[in-house]
């Protein structure tokens, strides 16, 4: 009897761990520094996406440049429009944004609560927004709502002038996209918005905001 027992809970391990590998994050693409990953979403078509990059840049000044809302259209991959709506404080708000979507495909937009809790002295930032499902903002017309989006960003500081920076979106566009070629589309926002933000921390306004925040030094 007890080896049946022994035997049983080593079956049970067993198939546990053959469900937790069949979710673990694959890479997908490994380019210019930036690593994408993918998994599958239990009970959806849809994956999740994960990319991975080390940004030459204090973590203080990527956190301004997550914090600029208005100016997401420069470098958040197919971003047309972003806004706040209201400001909770200064880690909680409540965000509209609107995403080209490639013709004949309607665009899409969506509104997210974005929680943030950002522990600069020890350097860690993590950031989740997530989409409302009720908002008083309503649908444009010709534009398609998502009501399915959850995303994180992770900053890690490396050291004063170098943050690794994660970056996790899963979203459902809703409409008629077929779920494959959502995946597919999806795989390259990652990889776009890391590759661009490179960019941003670069811009005097963020490093001289960041440099008078934090009492930075060159």
């Amino acid at each position: 009897m007890k080896k049946c027992v022994i035997l049983g809970f080593v079956i049970f391990l067993s198939i546990v761990s053959s469900l937790n590998a069949q979710h673990d994050w694959h890479e997908v693409k490994n380019s210019d520094g930036i690593k994408i990953y993918t998994r599958p979403t239990p009970g959806s078509p849809l994956d999740e996406f994960k990319g991975i990059a080390i940004i030459d840049s204090p973590i203080e000044v990527i956190v301004e440049v997550l914090r600029d809302v208005e100016a997401q259209p420069e470098w958040m991959a197919d971003c047309i429009e972003a806004k706040v709506l209201k400001r909770i404080s200064e880690n909680d708000y409540l965000v509209y944004s609107m995403n080209r979507a490639p013709w004949p495909v309607s665009n899409r937009d969506v509104v997210v609560r974005s929680i943030g809790n950002a522990d600069i002295p020890n350097g860690k930032v993590k950031i989740i927004f997530t989409a409302l499902k009720d908002s008083s903002i309503p649908p444009r017309p010709g534009v398609v709502r998502m009501t399915e989006l959850v995303g994180q960003w992770h900053l890690k500081k490396i050291n004063s002038h170098k943050t690794e920076v994660v970056f996790i979106i899963k979203a459902n566009p809703g409409g008629n996209i077929p779920p494959r070629l959502a995946n597919l589309t999806s795989k390259e926002i990652p990889f776009k918005t890391l590759r661009n933000l490179r960019k941003m921390v670069k811009k005097e306004k963020y490093i001289l905001l960041a440099q008078e925040k934090y009492n930075l030094t060159n």
